[in-house]
Order: C-alpha cells, then structure tokens, then sequence
C-alpha cells in the first residue's frame, strides 16, 4: 500500500514542476524597487507568466541567494542600455514572474 501511495505521490509531484523558460534578448524599460525586490519592465511581453502591465513586469526576488549582485547587473545593464536574456520561473500568470537568472549582453 506505502508503494502505491508513493508511486502516485511522485507522479504528481512531476506534473506540478515546470521548467523555466528563457525570454528573448530585450530591453529593460525601467527600474522600481519594492517589498518583495527589484521590480522591472521590458519590451518582452509574456502574459502566459506576467499579468500586469500587459506581460512585461517581471522580479528579481529579494529572498534569491544571489539578489545583491542580480540587481547591481540589472541596474548596471539598465544603465548601459544592454539588453538581457531572462530566464524566467513557468508558473501561472501572476502580476510579477519570477526571473530567476539571466544573461546580459553586448550589442
């Protein structure tokens, strides 16, 4: 019975976990801070992920062990006006997705 029951447990454990989705490379139109960490926008626009300010908000979230040097990246790319590839949590549409990582790039 203890099989069973672990059997269906994991299967529908694999069905809830999605994998992250990376953007295209796009600008990062502004910047805004909030409880919850850094806040931004972009010219992506994902409303499957993002459901405020027609899918371009997204977070980089405060509690991220890395959240000090993602922001000084993003706002030093902000600044540079460098575009940004974001790798982005797939979960159901909320006002900010998560962005978990990304890459910043030259051109």
């Amino acid at each position: 019975m203890k099989l069973k029951i672990l059997f269906f447990l994991s299967l529908f454990s694999a069905a809830v976990e999605c994998d992250p989705i990376w953007s295209d490379y796009t600008e990062i139109t502004n910047l805004y801070p909030t409880d919850y960490g850094l806040a931004f926008n972009t010219l992506y626009k994902n409303l499957e992920l993002s459901s405020c300010d027609g899918g371009t908000r997204f977070i980089l979230n405060k509690d991220s062990a890395e959240y000090n040097t993602q922001v000084s990246v993003l706002i030093a790319a902000f600044m540079a006006q460098k575009r940004v590839n974001l790798y982005i949590e797939d979960l159901p549409a909320k006002c900010f997705a998560t962005v978990i990582r990304f890459r910043v790039a030259r051109y």
